[in-house]
Protein backbone atom coordinates (compact mmCIF):
# COMPACT_ATOMS: atom_id res chain seq x y z
CA UNK A 1 0.00 0.00 0.00
CA UNK A 2 1.34 3.47 -0.92
CA UNK A 3 1.79 6.41 1.44
CA UNK A 4 -0.95 8.28 -0.40
CA UNK A 5 -3.31 5.34 -0.04
CA UNK A 6 -2.47 5.17 3.67
CA UNK A 7 -3.14 8.90 3.98
CA UNK A 8 -6.61 8.73 2.42
CA UNK A 9 -7.63 5.53 4.21
CA UNK A 10 -6.58 7.16 7.49
CA UNK A 11 -8.52 10.28 6.58
CA UNK A 12 -11.71 8.32 5.90
CA UNK A 13 -11.26 6.33 9.11
CA UNK A 14 -10.91 9.60 11.04
CA UNK A 15 -14.05 11.02 9.41
CA UNK A 16 -15.94 7.88 10.45
CA UNK A 17 -14.47 7.88 13.98
CA UNK A 18 -15.44 11.51 14.52
CA UNK A 19 -18.93 11.05 13.08
CA UNK A 20 -18.38 13.53 10.26
CA UNK A 21 -20.89 12.73 7.52
CA UNK A 22 -19.43 12.84 4.00
CA UNK A 23 -19.95 11.69 0.44
CA UNK A 24 -17.19 11.23 -2.15
CA UNK A 25 -18.16 13.01 -5.38
CA UNK A 26 -17.27 12.33 -9.01
CA UNK A 27 -14.87 9.46 -8.52
CA UNK A 28 -16.24 6.41 -10.35
CA UNK A 29 -13.14 4.41 -9.38
CA UNK A 30 -11.48 5.61 -6.20
CA UNK A 31 -7.78 5.06 -6.87
CA UNK A 32 -5.90 7.03 -4.22
CA UNK A 33 -2.66 6.98 -6.19
CA UNK A 34 -4.32 8.82 -9.12
CA UNK A 35 -5.26 11.72 -6.84
CA UNK A 36 -2.78 14.61 -6.92
CA UNK A 37 -2.53 18.27 -5.99
CA UNK A 38 -4.11 19.00 -9.41
CA UNK A 39 -6.52 16.04 -9.48
CA UNK A 40 -8.29 16.56 -6.19
CA UNK A 41 -10.68 14.48 -4.16
CA UNK A 42 -14.12 16.13 -4.02
CA UNK A 43 -16.06 15.68 -0.79
CA UNK A 44 -19.55 16.77 0.19
CA UNK A 45 -19.68 17.35 3.96
CA UNK A 46 -22.62 18.40 6.10
CA UNK A 47 -22.46 22.13 6.96
CA UNK A 48 -22.77 21.41 10.69
CA UNK A 49 -19.44 19.53 10.50
CA UNK A 50 -17.50 22.42 8.93
CA UNK A 51 -15.41 23.35 12.00
CA UNK A 52 -14.68 19.77 13.04
CA UNK A 53 -13.63 18.96 9.46
CA UNK A 54 -11.27 21.95 9.35
CA UNK A 55 -9.61 20.88 12.59
CA UNK A 56 -9.28 17.28 11.43
CA UNK A 57 -7.74 18.13 8.05
CA UNK A 58 -5.38 20.73 9.52
CA UNK A 59 -4.28 18.18 12.14
CA UNK A 60 -3.37 15.84 9.25
CA UNK A 61 -0.96 18.47 7.89
CA UNK A 62 -3.13 20.02 5.20
CA UNK A 63 -3.12 23.75 4.49
CA UNK A 64 -6.55 25.40 4.35
CA UNK A 65 -7.89 28.05 1.99
CA UNK A 66 -11.31 29.18 0.83
CA UNK A 67 -12.39 30.26 -2.67
CA UNK A 68 -12.43 34.05 -2.70
CA UNK A 69 -15.38 36.27 -3.54
CA UNK A 70 -13.01 38.14 -5.82
CA UNK A 71 -12.69 35.18 -8.18
CA UNK A 72 -16.13 33.64 -7.67
CA UNK A 73 -19.70 34.90 -7.40
CA UNK A 74 -21.99 33.02 -5.01
CA UNK A 75 -25.78 33.32 -5.41
CA UNK A 76 -28.77 32.15 -3.36
CA UNK A 77 -26.88 31.15 -0.25
CA UNK A 78 -24.23 29.08 -2.00
CA UNK A 79 -20.98 28.86 -0.07
CA UNK A 80 -17.36 28.79 -1.25
CA UNK A 81 -15.40 25.59 -1.71
CA UNK A 82 -12.84 24.94 1.01
CA UNK A 83 -9.54 23.49 -0.12
CA UNK A 84 -7.11 21.47 1.99
CA UNK A 85 -3.78 20.65 0.41
CA UNK A 86 -0.19 19.60 0.92
CA UNK A 87 2.22 20.11 -1.99
CA UNK A 88 4.88 17.89 -0.42
CA UNK A 89 2.32 15.06 -0.07
CA UNK A 90 0.76 15.80 -3.50
CA UNK A 91 -2.71 15.84 -1.89
CA UNK A 92 -5.68 18.18 -2.44
CA UNK A 93 -9.13 17.73 -0.89
CA UNK A 94 -11.86 20.03 -2.29
CA UNK A 95 -14.77 20.28 0.15
CA UNK A 96 -18.26 21.58 -0.52
CA UNK A 97 -21.00 21.86 2.05
CA UNK A 98 -23.85 21.82 -0.46
CA UNK A 99 -24.22 20.63 -4.02
CA UNK A 100 -23.88 23.59 -6.35
CA UNK A 101 -23.15 24.29 -9.97
CA UNK A 102 -22.03 27.18 -12.13
CA UNK A 103 -24.61 29.16 -14.05
CA UNK A 104 -24.15 29.37 -17.82
CA UNK A 105 -24.18 33.18 -17.55
CA UNK A 106 -20.90 34.29 -15.95
CA UNK A 107 -20.12 31.16 -13.99
CA UNK A 108 -21.88 32.23 -10.80
CA UNK A 109 -22.25 29.47 -8.21
CA UNK A 110 -25.86 28.42 -7.59
CA UNK A 111 -26.98 25.72 -5.14
CA UNK A 112 -28.78 22.67 -6.49
CA UNK A 113 -32.48 22.41 -5.74
CA UNK A 114 -33.28 21.45 -2.13
CA UNK A 115 -34.73 18.08 -3.24
CA UNK A 116 -31.39 17.20 -4.84
CA UNK A 117 -29.51 18.30 -1.70
CA UNK A 118 -31.72 16.14 0.52
CA UNK A 119 -31.57 13.13 -1.81
CA UNK A 120 -27.75 13.15 -1.75
CA UNK A 121 -27.79 12.63 2.03
CA UNK A 122 -30.89 10.46 2.33
CA UNK A 123 -29.85 8.04 -0.42
CA UNK A 124 -26.06 7.96 -0.01
CA UNK A 125 -24.63 4.46 -0.14
CA UNK A 126 -21.88 2.87 1.94
CA UNK A 127 -20.03 0.76 -0.59
CA UNK A 128 -17.49 -1.75 0.76
CA UNK A 129 -16.21 -2.32 -2.80
CA UNK A 130 -15.58 1.42 -3.17
CA UNK A 131 -12.68 1.54 -0.74
CA UNK A 132 -15.37 1.20 1.94
CA UNK A 133 -16.56 4.79 1.54
CA UNK A 134 -19.80 6.74 1.25
CA UNK A 135 -20.84 7.68 -2.26
CA UNK A 136 -23.91 9.06 -3.99
CA UNK A 137 -26.70 6.69 -5.02
CA UNK A 138 -26.58 5.78 -8.74
CA UNK A 139 -29.42 8.21 -9.56
CA UNK A 140 -27.85 11.07 -7.57
CA UNK A 141 -24.47 10.31 -9.19
CA UNK A 142 -26.08 10.54 -12.63
CA UNK A 143 -27.84 13.84 -11.85
CA UNK A 144 -24.69 15.27 -10.23
CA UNK A 145 -22.39 14.20 -13.05
CA UNK A 146 -24.78 15.50 -15.70
CA UNK A 147 -25.01 18.90 -13.99
CA UNK A 148 -21.24 18.96 -13.42
CA UNK A 149 -20.27 18.25 -17.04
CA UNK A 150 -22.94 20.48 -18.59
CA UNK A 151 -22.81 23.46 -16.23
CA UNK A 152 -19.35 23.39 -14.62
CA UNK A 153 -17.05 21.86 -17.23
CA UNK A 154 -19.08 22.31 -20.42
CA UNK A 155 -17.46 19.14 -21.73
CA UNK A 156 -17.44 15.40 -21.10
CA UNK A 157 -14.00 13.96 -20.34
CA UNK A 158 -13.25 10.44 -21.62
CA UNK A 159 -13.39 9.00 -18.08
CA UNK A 160 -16.98 10.29 -17.66
CA UNK A 161 -18.27 9.03 -21.04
Amino acid sequence: MSRKSDFFKGLFASLEDQGIAYVVLREPCLDFDRLTIDRDLDLLVGPSDRLRLRLLLKSRGLRHNIDSGRDHIFFYGSTPHEHFSCRRCDVHVDVIFQLMYRSPNRGEWIPAHQDIQESAWKNRVFDPDYAGRWRLSPLDEFVGTLAHVVLDKKTVTPERQ
